[in-house]
């Protein structure tokens, strides 16, 4: 893990190497100012494949997506398995590329959301994973008020 240090703020980066049976994945991990960014790698780092949600990318971009038939036609096009999907910058400014995470590389992906290093994250809380139920929170707290 390499440490870069400015003056406002610290930077942690690592990388993640991953292998199932016959596969292997490579992931970049960055702590940021807002948080933490995984991203899947390709071509000897050259190229960075931004894991994301799909309903979670509908949302953000709802001005694209001007009615549910739309985003139905999206998913239609997409074709994840996962309900994930990979998103690249392509090589002209604003041109973005986007294809459907599969199985083997989202089963690498959460492997290395649960093995983020403490130090990376902003606080000590465990790291949430966006598909986890969030039911856990409150597993030991009991069911009175004060």
């Amino acid at each position: 893990m390499g440490i870069f240090v400015s003056e406002v703020e610290t930077f942690y980066f690592c990388s993640a190497t991953v292998t199932e049976e016959d596969c292997t994945f490579d992931f970049v991990v960055r702590s940021t100012p807002v948080g933490i960014s995984i991203c899947f790698v390709e071509n000897g780092y050259e190229d960075e494949w931004f894991p994301m949600n799909v309903e979670a990318y509908l949302r953000v971009n709802e001005g694209m997506f001007p009615d549910e038939e739309a985003k139905e036609e999206f998913r239609r096009q997409l074709k994840s398995e996962t309900g994930w999907m990979l998103d690249k910058q392509g090589e002209s400014e604003g041109c973005t590329i986007q294809r459907a995470m599969n199985v083997a590389e989202y089963e690498a992906f959460q492997l290395v959301k649960r093995n983020i290093p403490k130090k990376m994250r902003k606080d000590d809380s465990r790291f949430l994973i966006e598909d986890e139920p969030r039911e856990h929170l409150f597993k030991n707290r009991s069911g009175h008020l004060m």
